[in-house]
Parts: C-alpha cells; structure tokens; sequence
C-alpha cells in the first residue's frame, strides 16, 4: 500500500488523520458488508466516506 498513500507533505487541508479514518472506514465497510449509510459516525459522514472511496 505505500505507493498508494499520499506523500507525508500535507496537501490542502488534508489531515493524516483523516486519511487514517478514512481508510478504516472503507476497510470497516469492506469487512462487514454492509450498507454505506451504515458506517460508524466515528469514520464520518458517510456520504464523505463513499464520495472519497469512489474517487
């Protein structure tokens, strides 16, 4: 996964947290199988969540 991670210079109001809930958020959604909008508000929105995915 490291070619795939952003550089550690942060981007335009980018947080490595965020990054970091981000991704397991996907990896929650991913292991469980369920819906979207079933993600655990502690990964955010969901709509956040899935538009970030999608991209």
């Amino acid at each position: 996964m490291a070619p795939l991670r952003p550089d550690e210079v942060e981007d335009a109001g980018g947080h490595k947290a965020d990054r970091r809930l981000f991704v397991n958020g996907c990896l929650c959604i991913l292991r469980s199988g369920v819906h979207w909008t079933e993600v655990p508000e502690q990964y955010g929105k969901w709509e956040t969540v899935h538009r970030r995915f999608s991209r």
